[in-house]
Formats: C-alpha cells, sequence, structure tokens
C-alpha cells in the first residue's frame, strides 16, 4: 500500500490538473471523443513525468490548450490559455491543501489505515476541484470572458505560473549548480518566446479568417436580400396581370348587367385575395425607413422566411432609422439573426402564435424589440444562454450564448431578456455613448 501512495504522491498532480482542467472547460458539454483525448494526453503526462520529471506539467499545459482551442467555437486563444491557466493555479492550490493528507498516510503504519486515508485524499480533492471549478465557471471567467483586458489576465496569468514552474526547478535541483541553473532560465525564456510567437502567429490567422467570414457574412445576406426584392417584384408582376384580369371580368359582368354573376364571382374569387394579402404581405413601408442596406437585409429575409412557414409576422418602425449605427453592422445582424431564427423556431414548433418586431428611436437610443409567443413551462434563462444547452439535442444551443458574447464586443450594445409564460422578448439597445 505504501509504493501505491508514493506512486500516487508522484503523479497526482497531473490527475489534479487534468480533473480541474475537465471542469473548467466543461468537455462533459462537448463531443465524446474530448474523453478519449483527455486520457492519451494523460497517458502521455504520465509517461513524460516518469521519464523527464517535473516536465509533465508543462506538457500537459501545451495540450489542455490545444485541446481547448480545438473545442472552442470562436478560436479565442486568450480565453483558452486563460482557462488552461486557471486550471493549473487550481492545481497547485488543492496539491497544497492535500499535502497534510499526504503527510499522514505516509507516516501510517497499519495498511487499513493507509487505505482509509488514499481513498480519503481521493475524494477529498475530487470535491475541492469539483467545487472551485464550478465557482471559477459561475463567478470568475463571466466577469472576465469579452473583456478588453482578458487577454492581459490571462497572459499574465501564464507568464506567472512558468515564473512559479521556473523557480521551483531552481531551488530544488540547480540551486548548487550555476550550469543546470543557466540551462534551465535559457530554456524557459526560449519557450516563452515561441509560446508568444505560435500566439501571435494563430491570432493574427484567427483574425483573417474573422474578416473573411465577415464579408462572406455581409454578402450572404446581400445577395439574400437582393434575392428577396426580386421575388416580391416578380410577385407584384403577377398580381399586375392578374389584377388586370379581374378588372376585365368584372367590367364584362357589369356591361352584360349580370349582377348575381358578378356577386358569385366576387365571393369565390376576388374576396380570398384579402386574405392573401394580410398573411403574406409585410408592411415595406416600414422596411424602407430602415437606412442601414444590412439590418434591413436581414430583416427581410427572416421575416419573410417566418411568413413563408405560416408564421403571424408584424413589423413596426416609428421613424426613420440611420444608415450609421455606430457598432459593427456584421456583429449587429448577426445577433439579430440569432434571435429571429431563434423565435422562428419556436414559434414553427408551436404551431400558433405571433413574432413581433420592433424598431424605435428613443432619447438618441436606437432600440430593437423581437418578441414571440413561447411554449408552456419554458426553460429558465440562465439555462438558456448555458452553451451547449439545447431543447433539440446536445450541443446545438450555442444561440443565446453566442449573442451574450457578441454583446460584449461592442461597448454601445445591451440586450435585455424578459421571459414570461407566454411571451419571450429580446431587446436591444444600441446607446448614443
Amino acid at each position: 500500500m505504501t509504493d501505491l501512495l508514493i506512486a500516487y504522491i508522484s503523479f497526482a498532480h497531473l490527475f489534479e490538473f487534468t480533473l480541474a482542467y475537465f471542469f473548467l472547460d466543461q468537455l462533459y458539454l462537448k463531443t465524446k471523443i474530448n474523453y478519449a483525448l483527455i486520457l492519451l494526453i494523460l497517458l502521455f503526462g504520465l509517461y513524460i513525468g516518469q521519464n523527464f520529471s517535473k516536465l509533465d506539467t508543462l506538457i500537459l499545459f501545451i495540450f489542455f490548450f490545444f485541446l481547448s482551442l480545438k473545442n472552442s467555437t470562436k478560436k479565442n486563444v486568450a480565453h483558452s490559455l486563460l482557462v488552461v491557466a486557471i486550471a493549473h493555479l487550481l492545481e497547485i492550490l488543492t496539491s497544497q491543501l492535500i499535502r497534510p493528507l499526504f503527510l499522514k498516510s505516509i507516516d501510517a503504519t497499519q495498511p487499513i489505515e493507509q487505505f482509509f486515508l488514499f481513498f480519503l485524499i481521493l475524494i477529498t480533492t475530487f470535491i475541492l476541484i469539483l467545487i472551485g471549478a464550478r465557482s471559477i465557471n459561475k463567478w470568475v471567467l463571466p466577469i472576465i470572458n469579452g473583456r478588453r483586458n482578458e487577454s492581459a489576465i490571462s497572459y499574465l496569468l501564464t507568464l506567472s505560473l512558468l515564473a512559479y514552474q521556473t523557480y521551483w526547478l531552481l531551488a530544488n535541483y540547480a540551486k548548487n549548480t550555476p550550469l543546470l541553473r543557466g540551462f534551465i532560465l535559457v530554456f524557459y525564456v526560449i519557450l516563452v518566446a515561441l509560446i508568444v510567437s505560435v500566439i501571435q502567429t494563430f491570432t493574427k490567422n484567427e483574425e483573417l479568417k474573422f474578416q473573411a467570414q465577415q464579408r462572406k457574412l455581409e454578402y450572404d445576406m446581400m445577395s439574400k436580400y437582393a434575392e428577396e426584392i426580386k421575388k416580391q417584384y416578380q410577385d407584384m408582376r403577377k398580381f399586375r396581370h392578374d389584377y388586370v384580369n379581374i378588372l376585365s371580368s368584372i367590367e364584362y359582368y357589369l356591361d352584360q348587367n349580370k349582377m348575381e354573376e358578378l356577386r358569385q364571382f366576387y365571393y369565390t374569387s376576388v374576396k380570398q385575395t384579402k386574405s392573401l394579402f394580410k398573411t403574406n404581405m409585410l408592411r415595406l413601408d416600414d422596411l424602407q425607413k430602415i437606412n442601414s442596406i444590412e439590418v434591413r437585409s436581414i430583416l427581410t429575409t427572416k421575416l419573410i422566411t417566418a411568413q413563408e412557414k405560416k408564421i403571424d409576422v408584424q413589423i413596426e418602425v416609428n421613424e426613420p432609422i440611420p444608415s450609421d449605427l455606430s457598432v459593427d453592422p456584421v456583429i449587429l445582424i448577426r445577433i439579430l439573426g440569432i434571435l429571429l431564427d431563434n423565435a422562428i423556431e419556436e414559434l414553427e414548433s408551436l404551431n400558433e402564435g405571433k413574432l413581433l418586431v420592433g424598431i424605435f428611436i428613443m432619447k438618441d437610443d436606437l432600440m430593437f424589440i423581437i418578441q414571440n409567443t413561447v411554449r408552456e413551462n419554458v426553460e429558465p434563462l440562465h439555462l438558456l444562454k448555458k452553451e451547449g444547452f439545447s431543447t433539440k439535442g446536445d450541443n446545438r444551443g450555442l444561440g443565446l450564448a453566442n449573442v451574450e458574447e457578441l454583446i460584449l464586443l461592442e461597448q454601445r450594445l445591451l440586450l435585455e431578456t424578459t421571459v414570461t409564460n407566454e411571451v419571450f422578448i429580446q431587446k436591444i439597445t444600441i446607446t448614443k455613448g
């Protein structure tokens, strides 16, 4: 039993680091392949630790960083680095708290006592890391995520942990060996330089990729808008042709004084066009008040899509909306697109209800209101906004979580969400600033 305890103590930091990262990055909400990947990373770390002592934590740090990037939908380098660094910090704190139990278990002479202490160490470690990770995910990361100083915090924490590891190695292995001390210092300086270089290259590539995605999104919106306008123009031409035919028929009945036939023609052929206009035509005059082509295109596309799905749609714009909205138009149309898609999806599943869209200028602030009927017993708001949550299956609920992150990218954007037993209301405000 003593040999087992010593073996576990030698590699406990790897298990604690792995467990902390697993909970912090919430791998249990993502694809199941992560279980196999994290097991392989841990086994590789154990091999490194057995053959190249004290490099195992560094190896795990690098692999967990790339695993976090792989699972990230936004490929945010700073966020992935922050998560892994906090996991490492949580492992260090947990190791210090568990240390008295380790020492007591080694001093124990009875196998039963050793087994009991070993079991207590495992349970205590799991509880401490679970509580720590959940507290950090609930209280710490939401404060840091998306803020302008997120990158600075993640880099500073990572450098601090590297400095701590360097100091620990120097103090324990190179205290009286100047050559080894110099080698360790040079190694970590080169390592830091490589990490910074890789991060900068990756970040630049992601920025270029994001800009390309923005241009593609703008182009897609413009294309869809042009297609909808063309479709409406064709529908208008068809109606004009039908309208002429209807007038010709009415004229014929009047000339022949066939009032009964005219009455029958009206109720069987003409009257039904009233309901057609009522259900299938948007208030295009309100949409024309929106001078921002990006906003007008996303609203036109989504609302016509809703009408084609037999959803009752109403839009109201109280006055002309300027083209310069003082926020990134791509971010705004992505937010509007997600919220409208969610509303349309909900109403389509209900087969009833109404979609209301309002755009108002109030005290120089521009306000978008998207309101839709919701099902009974709708999930709590904090659950709907959780990344990975979906009523349609695993790993599909990224919409509202993405909206929250997009809102943080623009200081002038505010989001207010209200959920009742009957309606879901999203209120986006572009402040005057």
